[in-house]
């Protein structure tokens, strides 16, 4: 048996996974660059070694890992709402039995067929990899996770933000620490990593705390003039502080929402253990 609150800590802890997930896809630039079928082939080049090197990973890649997860969230959600019956325990154990079984290789031409005989409907099937794997459209989340009592929404939507930043302290300024994405308001005020913040509307904050406490007293939409060092040289920019796009998803139960029986019943179906007496000895291992 589980307590209320028990079950009300593990369901805002997925949330917060599923937060920490969403806002690494779709706030990621990389993502209208690269299908997740692309990223995934783009492994070799993203190992422990490449952190060692000077690259621009945060505006090309996003983690095959995390965006598998969604994706695999996400289908699972389109199965269970779009037919009744259907899910994504059930597609693993179709490929299981026609490739993981019987030790058989397979392309993802397998894996759309699988699917299109899982839903029997091809053409959602066809829609669903041209779309979500092959190519960058996101999937639409807040719909799905609506039907399973939780919300995706801004998490600081009146907060001025100058964009996904890390800084360090040099000569005694804020110095840019890490590569700036493309998009946000210091990228397109030609900031990145190296350069030295000297002033935002003659102020010149010398710790991040500072910073903040600068872009507190800036609403999203302000104009502010910015003045900085890059290689040596002396810069000055007009610059647009955007809306901080940071996501989080929270249940029903924080925003006193309250779960209809309809939606009580798809969560606990959908995050449920399938897991059940004891499990498989393995027979077989990878050299």
């Amino acid at each position: 048996v589980v307590s209320a609150t028990e079950y009300l800590t593990e369901v805002d802890r997925f949330a917060e996974f599923l937060g920490r997930s969403l806002d690494a896809i779709l706030n990621s630039p990389a993502r209208e660059m690269h299908s997740p079928s692309e990223m995934s082939r783009r492994a070799s080049f993203h190992d422990p070694a490449y952190s060692m090197e000077p690259v621009n990973s945060s505006n090309t890649f996003i983690s095959y890992y995390t965006y598998g997860a969604m994706l695999g969230a996400g289908l699972d959600l389109t199965l269970r709402t779009r037919f009744p019956g259907r899910d994504l325990d059930q597609y693993m154990r179709l490929l299981w039995n026609r490739f993981g079984s019987a030790e058989k290789p397979y392309t993802a031409a397998d894996l759309k067929a699988a699917l299109a005989d899982l839903t029997e409907d091809p053409e959602f099937a066809r829609d669903f990899f041209a779309q979500h794997i092959d190519g960058t459209q996101p999937i639409d989340y807040a719909p799905l996770l609506e039907q399973a009592g939780f919300v995706p929404r801004k998490t600081n939507p009146n907060s001025a933000w100058l964009g996904p930043v890390s800084w360090k302290i040099e000569q005694g300024r804020l110095t840019l620490a890490a590569r700036t994405r493309r998009g946000t308001p210091l990228y397109e005020a030609g900031m990145d990593i190296g350069a030295q913040l000297v002033s935002i509307d003659r102020e010149k904050p010398g710790s991040e705390k500072e910073l903040a406490r600068l872009l507190k007293k800036k609403k999203p939409g302000d104009r502010v003039e910015i003045r900085f060092e890059r290689r040596g040289v002396a810069r000055t920019a007009s610059l647009q502080l955007s809306q901080d796009p940071a996501l989080e998803v929270v249940p029903f139960e924080k925003l006193h929402r309250e779960l209809s029986p309809e939606v009580r019943k798809l969560r606990e179906e959908w995050l449920a253990s399938k897991a059940g007496g004891e499990l498989p000895s393995l027979t077989r291992y990878c050299p």
